[in-house]
């Protein structure tokens, strides 16, 4: 075990996604109040970002092996590229900008996923990577707090600059931890069973799918109009729903360390069909609870398949297809949620459509989990 590397990639999490996190309720009231972007146009931020990331992941591992510096490179690249955001003037050119850093962090999260279970050692990297993802995790909530009670009332700039300084800092962060790794050349790592890996591709799609509504752009909006809330008042709530489902990250990769990826799945996917039909009442608390349990199965899911991917032949790419696939799926859901929500309204329903935007993707889950399981015994 590695643990000067995992501490700089734990504590990169952290930094990483706050940047990110900190930039995503600045620039969605920036794009529906200052750019007068419709509930599509705000979807696209989040859904540009994701289409980058979907792009560019499947060749995180196999550029990485090559040259494990990428990260570092990628992420002082983002730290640049966020100084543009003020000077856009139309919708679609925020939406341009989201999709550039989400190219730059298709190519640095999944190899940095990688990176971790390589420095944590054989036994360990389902702990390793629960705490890499409960770390960054954090940065969710944070985000949404240090907005709501920092940031509210001030102009886009302001986050753009504390941004930048977070990107810079993961960046040296990268390249620290990297210099402690060996990469594995393909073929050195285990064997596992490509029926295996097809199932949960396609699950991390559906979970994708789920993803679109937690910490996205337009959920932001979508709570502000529906329920007539302050700026404020919704990055903080969201905050709380963020912080409630923080520990699922961690709690999971000793769940499938202790009792089997078989049992874990489970308990996911039943939590998951609770979580949307909970989304689908229009009442705050309800909504909130829903929101809540479906963050909690995303955030779970997210460690639980980073470590049955490292199994397979070719970590480092496995994990990249994982990671592309499950930002396609946030991508359909966003341009599902935003053009629904543009024209569901209008039929004057008493309960919010999410419940029918998110139901095909847990569907997907719900298969994909039993056909998955079935490979697994």
């Amino acid at each position: 075990m590695n643990s000067l590397a995992l501490i700089a990639f734990t504590v990169l999490a952290f930094t990483g996604s706050l940047a990110t996190r900190m930039l995503t309720p600045a620039l969605s009231f920036f794009l529906r109040e200052g750019l007068r972007a419709s509930f599509l146009g705000v979807s696209t931020l989040t859904a540009g970002y994701m289409l980058g990331r979907s792009l560019t992941a499947y060749f995180s591992g196999r550029v990485g092996r090559r040259w494990k510096h990428l990260p570092s490179l990628c992420l002082i690249l983002n730290a640049l590229l966020v100084l543009l955001y003020p000077l856009a003037g139309r919708w679609y050119e925020v939406t341009g900008l989201s999709f550039l850093q989400g190219a730059l962090m298709g190519l640095t999260w999944p190899f940095i996923q990688y990176l971790v279970m390589a420095s944590a050692g054989e036994g360990r990297t389902g702990r390793a990577i629960s705490i890499y993802f409960f770390v960054g995790s954090i940065a969710g909530p944070a985000g949404d707090a240090v907005y709501g009670a920092l940031f509210s009332a001030s102009p886009v700039t302001s986050v753009v600059m504390a941004s930048l300084s977070l990107y810079a800092l993961s960046s040296l962060l990268a390249y620290l931890g990297s210099l402690e790794v060996r990469v594995k050349e393909s073929g050195e790592e285990k064997v596992g069973d490509e029926g295996d890996v097809r199932w949960l591709l396609i699950l991390g799609f559906g979970m994708g799918g789920m993803a679109s509504v937690v910490g996205s752009s337009i959920i932001y909006v979508l709570l502000r109009e529906w329920f007539s809330l302050g700026k404020g008042t919704v990055a903080l709530l969201l905050s709380l729903v963020g912080g409630l489902s923080v520990g699922s990250k961690l709690i999971s990769g000793y769940a499938l360390d202790e009792v089997g990826a078989g049992m874990t799945l489970k308990s996911l996917t039943a939590l998951l069909v609770i979580g949307t039909l909970l989304s689908g009442v229009r009442s705050l608390p309800l909504f909130l609870a829903g929101l809540a349990i479906i963050s909690v199965v995303v955030g779970a899911f997210i460690p639980v398949s980073r470590a049955l991917a490292y199994a397979f032949p070719d970590p480092a790419s496995a994990v990249g297809r994982l990671n592309s696939l499950g930002n396609i799926g946030t991508v359909i859901g966003l341009l599902m949620i935003g053009a629904g929500m543009d024209f569901l309204p209008s039929l004057g329903l008493e309960w919010t459509p999410l419940i029918v935007l998110l139901g095909p993707f847990t569907l997907m889950a719900i298969v994909s989990t039993l056909g998955l399981l079935v490979n697994l015994k």
